[in-house]
C-alpha cells in the first residue's frame, strides 16, 4: 500500500506526495507479482486503495485513494469541540476523522445541530490544533489505512486461500 505525506490531512490525492522510498515499494510488490515462490500466495490490496494524482484507480499509483472523503472547516470551540461548520450533512457519530491534533482512529462522538451553531464532537485524549476536520479519510498517517478503508480490504481476503 502506498505512504505518503499530505497537505490536506489525505482528502485528496493532488496534494499527496509519495515517499522517497516509493520505487522500491513498486519494486517488492511486482517481484511478488510475478515471482509468488516461495510464498503460498498472496492477496493484492493495493489495487483497492491506490490512485494516481488525479484519483484514478492505479496499480502502483503511489497515492491513496481519497473518495468518500472530505474536509470541513470550522473554529476550535474546546479541546475537542469544532462548531461554526459549514455543513455537518453525512456525518454519523463513530465516523472516523482526522485532525491537527487527533490521535490515529479518532472518531465524531457526537453532532448537535443548533439555529446558531454546528457542532462535532471528538473523541480524543489529544488537543485539536486546528480547525479542520478530514472526514472519512483513508489513512490518519500516510502508512496506516483507517477504519474508513478496511471493510474494502477485509473484501480481497479470501478465506478459501487462507486453509
Amino acid at each position: 500500500m502506498p505512504r505518503t505525506t499530505s497537505t490536506d490531512l489525505w482528502t485528496t490525492a493532488a496534494n499527496q506526495t509519495p515517499a522517497a522510498a516509493e520505487s522500491l515499494r513498486v519494486a517488492v510488490n511486482d517481484w511478488i507479482r510475478a515471482n509468488p515462490s516461495p510464498l503460498t500466495g498472496y492477496f493484492e490490496v493495493a489495487n483497492l486503495v491506490e490512485v494516481n494524482s488525479s484519483g484514478t484507480f492505479t496499480q502502483d499509483g503511489g497515492r491513496w485513494n481519497t473518495a468518500g472523503a472530505f474536509t470541513i472547516i470550522g473554529n476550535t470551540h474546546t479541546s475537542t469541540m469544532i462548531d461554526n461548520l459549514s455543513t455537518t450533512t453525512g456525518l454519523v457519530a463513530g465516523m472516523p476523522v482526522n485532525c491537527a491534533g487527533c490521535a490515529p482512529g479518532t472518531q465524531i462522538s457526537s453532532i448537535n445541530n443548533s439555529a446558531s451553531s454546528m457542532v462535532v464532537s471528538i473523541a480524543t485524549t489529544s488537543t485539536l490544533a486546528g480547525t479542520a476536520l478530514a472526514i472519512n479519510p483513508p489513512t490518519y498517517d500516510g502508512v496506516h489505512p483507517s477504519m474508513a478503508v478496511t471493510p474494502t480490504l477485509a473484501g480481497a481476503i479470501v478465506i478459501s486461500r487462507l486453509q
